[in-house]
């Protein structure tokens, strides 16, 4: 695949599909130590990520892209798919370097403040965003409407 730039991302207008629509750009461009993929169903009527399984390739090369674009952060995916899961034991890897994180039985699990603890451990501040804590968040359908094209 070949490299795909935040300007790029810009020009072709991603935003965020998890409903706020912020410009994806924005989040790539800013300093950031990691990129997680939100990938947490958190309405239990709500089955949209379930649905785009089937682009499971595309939504890992917009997560690699996104990532690239953003200058080389860590990826990893969050996903309430694997709850319960054993923490003591090391959790997955994809292509050896993204980690597949199981998320806590909380409500509503997707929330990016949540997300970003399970994953990384670090808190975001009371009226902060995931930007001040050194994480950049994308949600799966943003991530596969990175890859150029499917």
């Amino acid at each position: 695949m070949a490299r795909i730039t935040a300007e790029q991302i810009e020009a072709c207008g991603v935003v965020g599909a998890g409903g706020a629509g912020f410009p994806t750009h924005v989040k790539l461009k800013a300093k950031a130590e990691f990129i997680l993929l939100n990938a947490a169903e958190c309405e239990p009527l709500l089955h949209k990520d379930k649905e785009l399984r089937r682009f499971g390739r595309e939504v890992l090369d917009g997560l690699e892209a996104a990532r690239r674009a953003g200058r080389g952060r860590r990826p990893s995916s969050g996903s309430g798919q694997v709850r319960g899961r054993d923490r003591s034991v090391a959790p997955p890897t994809l292509n050896g370097q993204t980690t597949i994180t199981p998320l806590s039985a909380s409500y509503p699990s997707g929330d990016e403040f949540i997300l970003v603890y399970d994953c990384t451990g670090r808190i975001i501040p009371p009226g902060q965003i995931p930007l001040s804590v050194g994480c950049v968040v994308i949600n799966v359908e943003t991530a596969l409407n990175i890859v150029p094209s499917r």
